[in-house]
């Protein structure tokens, strides 16, 4: 995915909680910064036959370098990433809310965009209180590009350098504190966890695409902190005018007046 497609999500983000601005039900829009806490390096474990080396797929390293040691890949696994996010959310009552973020990840040799759509549940705190818990959790897709290092750790600028490109399915799991300041503005850390659930993978050595590389659940489990501010508005709807205000009461008092009258 590349950088343009994430700039028009996060515009169709903001444009989805503008237009929802003149109705009771609440709305944000914004952005933050993150990183992954877990794996220490990222991915947890490569792919069997890149970590290996397999390139030929006959199971075993390919050979050799001069000191006759196997070859090995000049990947390097992720540490010290940085997260960019865009988001925003439209509440469908005073608990329920549904949104989307869109995420730009860099590290060294390594880039990934995705962008997940989400449910979330208040369970601590109501919507009137100004700090709040939510509760949920997301699917969307995405793509991460690993590329090789030189032995200096920078990253090879040899046209047929190593590079690995995953395509991938994300799942979230997502515990929000929400804190809104007033009406208008709102501080949203986030701790989330899942999988990168791979798609297809593109293995480039020696300027060739090397075919039959899968990865499973695990190779891309991550658990990460996000942290950002929302724009919107933040002011619940009464209870009344979700529920039908005083009706009831109204009708019971209509039917007391209405009762047959003795005599």
């Amino acid at each position: 995915m590349r950088a343009p497609r994430i700039g028009l999500v996060i515009g169709a983000l903001s444009l989805t909680g503008s237009a929802t601005a003149a109705d009771n039900n609440m709305w944000g829009v914004g952005g933050g910064l993150g990183t992954m806490a877990f794996p220490g390096a990222y991915p947890a474990i490569w792919p069997s036959r890149v970590n290996t080396f397999d390139v030929d797929g006959d199971g075993d390293p390919e050979c050799c370098k001069p000191n006759g040691d196997d070859l090995e890949t000049t990947l390097e696994k992720v540490r010290g990433d940085v997260r960019i996010t865009g988001e925003g959310y439209y509440w469908l009552d005073r608990t329920g809310r549904v949104g989307g973020y869109a995420n730009v990840d860099t590290g060294n040799g390594f880039t990934d965009a995705s962008l997940v759509l989400k449910y979330d549940r208040r369970l601590v705190g109501k919507a009137q209180d100004s700090f709040g818990i939510y509760l949920g959790g997301g699917l969307g897709f995405g793509s991460a590009t690993f590329k090789g290092l030189t032995e200096a750790g920078e990253v090879d600028p040899a046209e047929n350098a190593e590079r690995l490109v995953l395509n991938y399915f994300p799942a979230r799991i997502e515990a929000t504190p929400f804190i809104n300041f007033n009406d208008k503005w709102a501080l949203q850390p986030k701790i989330w966890g899942g999988l990168n659930i791979p798609s297809g993978h593109r293995w480039m050595v020696d300027g060739e695409e090397v075919e039959g590389i899968q990865g499973t659940l695990f190779n891309y489990v991550a658990i990460g902190i996000d942290v950002g501010f929302l724009y919107g508005d933040f002011s619940p709807p009464p209870p009344d005018k979700r529920k039908g205000g005083n009706k009831g009461k109204t009708g019971g008092k209509g039917k007391s007046g209405g009762g047959k009258h003795k005599g």
